[in-house]
């Protein structure tokens, strides 16, 4: 399945049918600024699933963008899970995360 660009530095790969109340899509950014923070928590808000990395910025505005991500993510109830030092899951509220 092709993914679909958004912009630049942000694509979207659906990998299951959008349905009412459940997280549609699973979006990759791959960071370069603040505006990618504010892009990363709209598509939470729209109950899609961020993989975010921040491999490659300066550590000061990589920690930035998590902090303002993380904080906004927070505030629609979504959920936040590091996978690495430089990569941030994101969830939307009714998305539930198991592990294995």
């Amino acid at each position: 399945m092709p993914l679909q660009q958004l912009h630049a530095a942000t694509a979207v790969h659906p990998l299951r049918q959008r349905s009412p109340g459940i997280a549609g899509a699973v979006v990759l950014i791959q960071a370069r600024g603040l505006a990618d923070a504010e892009v990363a928590i709209s598509s939470v808000r729209q109950n899609n699933s961020v993989v975010l990395q921040c491999g490659g910025l300066e550590p000061p505005l990589a920690q930035r963008i998590i902090d303002m991500v993380s904080g906004g993510v927070c505030a629609i109830d979504g959920q936040i899970r590091h996978v690495s030092p430089d990569v941030v899951l994101c969830l939307p509220a009714l998305a539930n995360l198991e592990q294995a």
